[in-house]
């Protein structure tokens, strides 16, 4: 897989963008630093996530000003913009012994410096005895992200890029890598061992292998938690997937009820269990990546900062560069599999990518084809209890109209 792709702006919203978001970025600070005022115990939810996003926005101008200031003006195709001599290249982490592992990130020498609103709410209202966390919900001193797309807010990605690209996705990437990892393994127990782990991780494979039961659960876990978005509810076992804690979602979000779903919590003991299922065949040599992520545990440790008590939170986050590195691998099949069939690919965006769009119903059909041939391509080379399944996602279908008027307005509130 080439580790170089353009990547391409309309020229139009962007000015637009800027426009809008240097209009409003005088109003938008003095409401940021009006909610930063509010004493810590006593600030309520609404308030914290109005801060959020207003510093997502306040995030979201200085990427758009980035690129104003920095790109050029293209000829081909016309209308359209990229950074500078610019291509942005995607790297890998390195173990010791040379060998890759987790997702490629877009690395640029265009950044900026982070302002997002990442403190989770419970942390707000601690007090004086933490005082060591900055309570304005500021990022770490220094921290900066990289102007690309893949690190490009979602709206700002749909708004600059709706009339460019299409957003091609493995359909619910990750849980379907857990529970693939989950049938290598049932492969090599007993069937009375293989029948006992199945019993313990029913929930897991209904939310994976159902789409019917896992709206559903969905739906139950916005009832429960008295939270409208589906988004939001997805976020828990995606957290839970990461190795996230519940207490981490339910932190971070706020929602009206804070006493955990019981299903969720059989779906994180699921979790656990495969998680000491996969690093135990790691350790068997059973399979490369597991191999090479079991057998650098201490180097990894070392990696995520770990403290000696808490292994069992590091061996989560080897799991998690696990399937990382797997949707990795997934992910180079598929753009090689486009690339060979003459498919422009302009960025990577974790488990998908964006194709140059089409209008030309022919086309459409060929790009079709070539998802189907991507995924018989993956299953030949990782396995065939994977079995990825693309999805094509037009990115006009995002909402641009509402991001430009939350840009204008959302200080308002």
């Amino acid at each position: 897989m080439p580790t170089r792709f353009k990547e391409f702006y309309d020229e139009r919203r962007l000015l637009r963008a800027h426009r809008v978001l240097v209009q409003s970025q005088a109003a938008r600070n003095a409401r940021i630093e009006q909610l930063k005022a509010i004493p810590i115990r006593i600030i309520r939810p609404h308030q914290y996530n109005l801060l959020r996003r207003l510093r997502r926005i306040e995030h979201t101008r200085r990427w758009v000003e980035v690129a104003v200031n920095t790109s050029e003006i293209t000829k081909n195709p016309p209308g359209n913009r990229r950074l500078r001599e610019r291509y942005v290249q995607y790297k890998q982490k390195a173990l010791r012994n040379g060998s890759l592992y987790g997702r490629r990130y877009a690395s640029t020498s265009e950044t900026i410096e982070s302002v997002a609103a990442s403190l989770p709410y419970h942390q707000r209202l601690l007090g004086p005895k933490e005082a060591h966390i900055n309570v304005n919900g500021d990022e770490k001193v220094g921290h900066r992200v990289v102007v690309t797309l893949q690190a490009a807010p979602r709206e700002l990605r749909c708004a600059l890029c709706a009339l460019i690209y299409q957003d091609i996705d493995f359909f619910c990437s990750f849980p379907q890598l857990v529970w693939s990892l989950l049938l290598r393994i049932l492969r090599t127990k007993s069937s009375s061992d293989a029948d006992a782990i199945r019993a313990q991780t029913s929930v897991l494979k209904q939310y994976v292998c159902s789409t019917s039961q896992r709206e559903e659960m969905l739906l139950k876990i916005m009832h429960h938690h008295q939270i409208d978005s589906r988004d939001v509810a997805k976020k828990l076992p995606l957290v839970l997937l990461h190795g996230g804690a519940y207490k981490t979602w339910t932190n971070e979000v706020a929602p009206g009820n804070r006493v955990p779903y019981s299903p969720m919590v059989e779906f994180a003991d699921s979790i656990q269990l495969i998680v000491s299922l996969v690093l135990k065949s790691g350790e068997d040599r059973l399979y490369d990546i597991e191999t090479q992520m079991v057998s650098a545990r201490e180097e990894l440790h070392r990696d995520v900062h770990s403290r000696p008590d808490s292994i069992d939170k590091t061996d989560m986050r080897i799991f998690s560069l696990i399937l990382h590195s797997y949707e990795d691998v997934m992910l180079r099949v598929v753009v090689d599999t486009f690339t060979q069939d003459g498919w422009a690919v302009g960025s990577l965006q974790f488990d998908g990518i964006y194709v140059e769009t089409t209008e030309d119903p022919t086309e459409t059909d060929r790009m079709k084809l070539t998802m189907l041939k991507a995924g018989e391509n993956v299953t030949k080379l990782v396995g065939d209890t994977f079995s990825p399944s693309l999805v094509l996602k037009p990115l006009y279908n995002c909402p641009c109209k509402a991001a430009f008027e939350d840009w204008a307005t959302a200080h308002f509130e």
